[in-house]
């Protein structure tokens, strides 16, 4: 896979309804997941987005 030269990374604070909506909803693919982390990365028609959980959002 190739990387984007920006990707932007967006603090959230459930990981889970985040990425089942960016997934069910908006159609990306799940390309990386770091569940200790709570980190994944997704991708959808050359577009690349990072969401991580935080409790300081």
């Amino acid at each position: 896979m190739k990387f984007n030269t920006l990707i932007p990374e967006l603090e959230v604070l459930n990981i889970e309804a985040s990425k089942n909506f960016y997934i069910e909803v908006l159609g990306f693919k799940l390309e990386y997941e770091r569940k200790e982390d709570k980190f994944v990365f997704l991708s959808k028609d050359g577009s690349q987005l990072m969401l991580e959980e935080t409790v300081n959002v």
